[in-house]
This record gives structure tokens, sequence and C-alpha cells, in this order.
């Protein structure tokens, strides 16, 4: 099963990218691109970081540094966007294999992978899907955390949030249930402890 969810995700790149490259190979006007991330990007290509009170500059730093690879800033910004959709339907199957098992996590990847608005946020030159995919990765960190907590998982908790604030500022939103994580974790270990006294 662990081979059959990198067979999906592959497979979902490939899709959006032919997608993307054969309908969507502009800014769409009167749409969540009108935010201008592919201008911020080609102003820093130009040697100007764009000052946004209100979107923090991830976004198109990641645009720009991939705009020379990839034939300029919308191709790079919406290739972000695929793999961010990708990395989201990886991260569902990881929710549903911690809660329940593989099989399950197949089934929540398949969701995601189903759903319109993935496909549609999965190629627009937005913070949606890039956003989307850092938010569930501190979320299932804080999740691992919470069932065995240890540094590795605190430390991936914080970047994948850190990352997050850098592309939302409305990231401060998953701040609650990460602390809660972290004030429930011990309570949780605890109680591994009292149903096995053997257990260290």
């Amino acid at each position: 099963m662990a081979r059959a969810k990198y067979f999906l995700a592959a497979a979902f790149l490939v899709g959006l990218a032919i997608f993307g490259w054969r309908y969507h190979w502009i800014e769409a006007a009167n749409t969540a691109e009108r935010d201008g991330f592919v201008d911020k990007a080609e102003l820093i290509l130009h040697g100007q970081f764009p000052r946004d009170a209100l979107r923090p500059p991830l976004y198109p730093l990641l645009a720009a540094g991939l705009a020379p690879l990839l034939g300029g800033p919308f191709v790079a910004a919406r290739l972000i966007s695929n793999l961010a959709a990708c990395g989201l339907a990886l991260l569902a199957f990881g929710f549903g294999a911690r809660l329940r098992n593989e099989r399950v996590g197949l089934w929540s990847m398949a969701l995601v992978l189903a759903n319109a608005n993935v496909w549609i946020f999965g190629e627009e030159v937005t913070t949606d899907m890039l956003f989307a995919c850092f938010a569930a990765g501190a979320l299932l960190a804080g999740l691992a955390y919470l069932r065995r907590p240890s540094a590795r998982t605190a430390l991936a908790a914080g970047v994948a949030y850190a990352l997050g604030a850098w592309v939302r500022g409305n990231a401060a939103l998953l701040l609650p249930a990460l602390f809660l994580a972290y004030f429930l974790a011990p309570r949780a270990r605890l109680q591994r402890r009292s149903s096995n006294p053997f257990s260290i």
C-alpha cells in the first residue's frame, strides 16, 4: 500500500501538469489569481522585493526561484500548486493511516484526489493549496506528537507551521490545535504507562 500512495500521487501530479499545460497557461481574470503573485515573482527576478503587509513572501519567492528553470514565474507558481496538491493528498493518507490503518489512508487519499476543489486550487496560481499542504503537515505532526511525543515530531510541526505562516498570515489559527496537542501529550504518555506498567 505504501507504493500505491506514491503511484497515485505521481499520477495525480502528471494529470495536473498536463491539464495546466493544456488549459491553464495564463492567469485567469476575475479569479483568486488577481492577488498578483506572478507580478511579485517578476519583481523579485528584477531585483526588487515586494512589500505587502497582508501577503507573506514565500510563494512568490519560490516561484521566482524556479522561474529560470521552468520558463517563467507563472509556470513555476502553477507547478508549486501542483506539487502542494500532491503533498496534501499524501498527508491525507497519513491522517487515515495514523488514525486507523493504511487501507483507510488510501480511502482518505482517494477522497482528496476526487475533490474538485483540489483540482481547481491545485492549478491556480494562489496560496490556497500551498497553505493547505503546510497546514495539514503541521496538524499531522501535531497528531504524531500527541500519540508519541518526541523532539523530531515537535520540530516537524514547528517547521510546517513556520512555512505556512510564510505563506499566509492566518496560519496563527493553527496554534490552538498545536498547543492542545502539546499539553495533552503528557497525559497520553501517562495513559500508555498505566496500561503497561513495564513500559519505560
